[in-house]
């Protein structure tokens, strides 16, 4: 019997479940070695089939099975050995997604809390600050001993200020004596006509002093006199009329009652 119609029958008597885990190699093989028996097809019978069939159907068994642990156990040493890289995959994968979305949908950034954003320094600034919240208040200790500090700077600058007043005022005072102004009244209200500003300087205010005691001299004696001709000359009358000296009087008084008030208000401030 031809090699082939042999191989064809024994695949028949095994079936096809049992057949399909011999491979085409195998059967040939296999055949080979039973080859002599089927040389003469007279004496063929059943059981000339029986022995390589047991044969092929327990090697297929036997194959089935070294398949199955096979697969299985490379299953498991296939899985256990890029489980790692494929975990890692997924990670990328997931990672590569989002980054996708984020690029169109870009998520909102949560606002910082206040606190997150101060520096060790800037907290302890505030902390400090808050501390001195009481003291530096108005009615505070450190806000009392400031302003009576602020009030005492300001008085003294005050007297500092009304010393040199008082000192250009007695310079120009000489001075218009010098020029030839007599009337002592007249020289002190003109004195206080002049604006003196925070600069003082002496040799513009005599000037000054001048015109203001020129204007106030006009003003008691009239437009016809010499205001610094060493005496008064208006019209025929060598002496001040009584009216001009009442008047200069009252505007002497009228100056000492206002002192004496500004003198008075002041300490009641004190």
């Amino acid at each position: 019997m031809d090699k082939e119609i042999v191989i064809q029958k024994l695949r028949t008597k095994l079936g096809d479940d049992k057949s399909s885990a011999i491979s085409d190699q195998t059967f040939s093989a296999f055949v080979d070695m039973f080859l002599p028996a089927f040389a003469d097809d007279s004496k063929i019978t059943d059981d000339t089939w029986t022995q390589p069939v047991n044969i092929l159907s327990t090697f297929a068994g036997q194959k089935r099975h070294d398949d199955k642990i096979f697969t299985e156990k490379y299953a498991a040493e296939f899985n256990a050995k890029h489980e790692a890289e494929v975990q890692k995959q997924i990670e990328e994968a997931k990672k590569k997604a989002i980054e996708d979305y984020l690029k169109t949908n870009p998520a909102p950034k949560p606002e910082p809390k206040p606190d997150e954003t101060k520096t060790v320094d800037e907290k302890i600034a505030n902390a400090v600050a808050e501390a001195l919240a009481g003291l530096t208040k108005e009615d505070g200790v450190i806000g009392k001993l400031t302003a009576s500090v602020n009030s005492f700077i300001e008085k003294s600058k005050q007297d500092q200020r009304e010393q040199e007043l008082k000192s250009v005022k007695s310079i120009l005072s000489e001075y218009l004596k010098g020029k030839g102004a007599f009337s002592v009244p007249t020289i002190e209200d003109a004195l206080k006509d002049i604006t003196y500003g925070e600069t003082l300087d002496v040799e513009s205010l005599k000037k000054e002093a001048e015109r203001a005691y020129e204007e106030r001299y006009k003003r008691y004696f009239g437009d016809g006199v010499k205001p610094l001709a060493g005496k008064p000359t208006p019209g025929n009358n060598n002496e001040v009329s009584a009216e001009i000296a009442a008047y200069i009087k009252q505007q002497q008084e009228n100056a000492k009652q206002q002192a004496t008030y500004q003198e008075d208000l002041m300490k009641s401030f004190m």
